[in-house]
């Protein structure tokens, strides 16, 4: 166990700081963001006391991982017993909150008898001897599914997605009053709307509650500062609209032009701000149309809770290739089931299936039989096209108008197939011209999208920029030589100083897109 660090060196710069990759881009922005000194004694003194066991029995600390929000220790003890700290970074929104939900629905989830790990303590405020937010929980079993998934037989592939087939029929046939995030009683202020999950059992400190969502578009930013109604939400178009009416606060408090924020967009736009206007206009047509994209079709608004993020590394399975544990469960929304069942192709390829054609078959065969209701959602009409409106209506406005507006006017000429309501004509319209500018500005969005994805995967960039600490020089270099290339082929001094000022891999000033 020789990475295990000993409470004596607890200024070990490794358990502070992120190590597990570079940024080409905005490198000290990102490094900052996921800094967390806390005081490492401490923190092993309160996992001891979480497991019945004294700080004089705990042997070392190591970090175990670390990604996007947060940093995982494992804690040793004498025993050979492990207790998995999880804490979170700075940056991570909704402070509070966001630790505060994650231990209560891994705790309703495994008290429910989805294979969750067990919470054995957790402070959602660092106003503790450690100084920092914490979830103390169960050490997993089993193999993380991302480090033997290429390697295993078609067979073993298929026991896998049965297994997962069987954890998402049991998370369906939870039933919940309300759409929102879970939270313990105690947890949530006492002036905050909330939901009892059982009215029987609702006056104790741990009564389980639905309160305000936390999904990050709600809190990015100054939006964390907008007086809005951020759930629970007793109705599916209180649902649908939320997010629109979110943003919409937003634009009318900070809007302004605004360049778009990812740089390979505004050569569609000829290097010209966006208005602020035209989204707020896009988000009014959303709210006139919205009620009418809710389904119909019995079981489909009823409030799921699904996984946020069901990708490899956050399964585990057992040697005999059983789901032993789903864990990261931050940001968990319970939502109506045909916003929440996230479409069979986006199952599909965070697992990775869609390179197996017999897993890809196995998901779908085994959905219809022991899941039918998320079957039902997964294949109902346009599923996926009424997430995707709904998603682009609540996203923070960066700066390009062009998916959400194209997204309406696909609802638009799709309407007599769409809408709940057959008897309801079309709210909204556009004259022919519009539609033809922006289908006209999506492609090329789309095109420039796809060039600049091929690229990223053939340097190994990740999301903002991120890169292996193995592959960092490499990408840096084959970056330069890009962007060198593409002054040489530049035809005009203007063209040249577009690419110096908007290059796609240059540091960018964030603030003004927050």
């Amino acid at each position: 166990m020789s990475s295990v660090e000993t409470a004596a060196s607890a200024s070990t710069s490794p358990l502070f700081k992120y190590t597990s990759g570079r940024w080409v881009y905005n490198e000290d922005k990102r490094l900052a963001e996921r800094e967390r000194i806390f005081n490492v004694a401490e923190l092993q003194g309160l996992a001891a006391h979480a497991v019945n066991r004294t700080s004089e029995d705990t042997v070392g600390i190591e970090k175990l991982g670390e990604g996007a929000a947060n940093r995982a220790f494992t804690i040793h003890f004498k025993d050979g017993f492990k207790v998995v700290a999880r804490i979170p970074y700075p940056s991570v929104e909704p402070k509070g909150l966001v630790v505060a939900s994650e231990a209560a629905t891994m705790t309703f989830l495994r008290f429910k008898g989805i294979p969750v790990p067990k919470i054995f303590d957790y402070s959602c405020s660092s106003d503790n001897p450690a100084g920092t937010e914490y979830i103390f929980m169960e050490f997993c079993s089993g193999m993380d599914l991302a480090s033997i998934w290429d390697g295993l037989g078609e067979a073993c592939q298929t026991r896998v997605v049965r297994s997962l087939v069987d954890v998402e029929a049991r998370l369906s046939n939870i039933r919940l009053p309300a759409s929102g995030s879970l939270y313990f009683l105690r947890d949530v202020p006492a002036n905050v709307t909330k939901v009892a999950v059982d009215t029987e059992d609702a006056d104790r400190p741990d009564s389980l509650y639905l309160g305000p969502t936390t999904d990050l578009p709600f809190w990015f930013g100054k939006r964390s500062n907008l007086d809005v109604d951020r759930g629970p939400f007793s109705t599916s178009e209180a649902v649908m609209n939320s997010g629109a009416i979110k943003e919409m606060r937003f634009l009318e408090q900070y809007g302004r032009p605004l360049l778009p924020f990812n740089r390979f967009q505004r050569e569609t736009f000829n290097f010209r701000k966006q208005m602020p206007s035209i989204h707020l206009d896009s988000i009014q047509k959303y709210l006139q149309m919205s009620k009418y994209l809710i389904p119909r079709a019995k079981g489909l608004t009823t409030p799921t809770l699904r996984h946020p993020d069901l990708r490899p590394g956050n399964i585990f399975v057992s040697n005999d290739f059983h789901i032993t544990a789903l864990i990261d469960w931050q940001h968990s929304v319970a939502q109506p089931l045909f916003l929440s069942c996230g479409g069979e192709s986006d199952t599909i390829s965070r697992l990775e299936l869609s390179r197996q054609m017999h897993c890809r078959e196995a998901y779908v065969d085994m959905t219809e039989r022991h899941n039918p209701s998320h079957f039902g959602a997964l294949t109902y009409p346009f599923s996926v096209g009424r997430q995707k409106i709904h998603r682009l209506a609540g996203e923070p406005w960066q700066g390009d108008n062009i998916p959400f507006r194209s997204s309406l006017m696909f609802v638009k000429q799709h309407w007599s197939q769409i809408c709940s309501n057959p008897a309801v004509p079309c709210p909204i319209s556009f004259t022919q011209e519009e539609e033809t500018e922006c289908l006209r500005l999506d492609d090329a969005e789309q095109q420039g999208v796809e060039q600049l994805e091929e690229f990223k995967r053939a340097i190994g960039l990740g999301p903002e920029g991120w890169v292996s600490n193995e592959n960092h020089d490499a990408a840096r270099e084959a970056i330069a030589k890009m962007k060198q290339m593409s002054l040489e082929q530049a035809e005009s001094e203007e063209e040249m100083t577009a690419i110096r000022d908007h290059w796609v891999f240059d540091d960018i000033d964030e603030e003004e897109y927050s």
